[in-house]
């Protein structure tokens, strides 16, 4: 009886958030195929870090994270993704995000 497990993802991966444009939340999903270091930072329009959503160690695998910016004002934002692991050049994937209130 073999047991019915999502295949492991292929390759480092951020998929389109949604919904997006959001108010005043959205959900930012990510896969990594290997166990990696992963950070999650949301950007503003002048580059400036405003909040780090994730950073951990975590195994390989599909995960999401949920972003609240109620308390942000409306406007452009990035998301930034990077996978890193021993030894190996780090992964970095960005993303647009639209706030609208």
């Amino acid at each position: 009886n073999m047991m019915d497990t999502a295949p492991l993802p292929m390759e480092y991966a951020m998929m389109s958030a949604y919904p997006n444009p959001f108010n005043p939340t959205t959900n930012i999903k990510f896969e990594i195929p290997e166990d990696s270091m992963v950070k999650v930072v949301i950007y503003d329009l002048k580059g400036q870090e405003v909040t780090t959503l994730f950073d951990d160690m975590r195994l390989a695998g599909s995960y999401s994270v949920n972003w609240d910016a109620s308390a942000m004002a409306s406007g452009i934002y990035f998301v930034n993704f990077i996978a890193s692991r021993e030894g190996q050049p780090s992964i970095s994937k960005i993303q647009k995000l639209m706030l609208v209130k």
